[in-house]
């Protein structure tokens, strides 16, 4: 394999966890999915999850006006920290990926996500979480 294709393209480094958390669609019925963070960034996170999210958010579209981008919310509250507030980030999928016993893994990049849960979110991966 080519060391080009090896190549991180996240702008932040990767950390391993193990979060639950809610996906919201940005679809018409807004229904908070459950999933489980299994990584994050500063500027991106990967989920995994069942087929009602995919399905909630990439309906079949016969038209030719299917939605070119998919976003979504992400409500999360880390464990361990001083302040309990739940965290409402805005992504944007980018890829996802079919795993054994039906369950899908998603990765995302933020598209909103203000600067007091960055500094949180930064805090807590470097006491809590290991890069990948």
């Amino acid at each position: 394999m080519k060391e080009e294709s090896l190549k991180e393209l996240r702008q932040s480094p990767r950390y391993r966890v193990d979060l639950k958390a809610w996906a919201v669609t940005t679809c018409p019925d807004r229904v908070a999915h459950p999933v489980r963070l299994v990584n994050i960034s500063q500027s991106g996170l990967q989920m995994q999850c069942d087929y009602s999210l995919l399905q909630a958010a990439m309906p079949n579209h016969p038209s030719r006006n299917a939605p070119q981008r998919i976003d979504m919310t992400v409500r999360l509250t880390l464990p361990n920290q001083a302040s309990a507030a739940e965290m409402i980030i805005g992504a944007q999928l980018v890829y996802s990926r079919r795993l054994p016993k039906g369950r899908f893994l998603i990765g995302c990049v933020f598209t909103q996500l203000a600067a007091a849960d960055a500094e949180s979110l930064s805090v807590y991966l470097s006491q809590h979480a290991r890069p990948c």
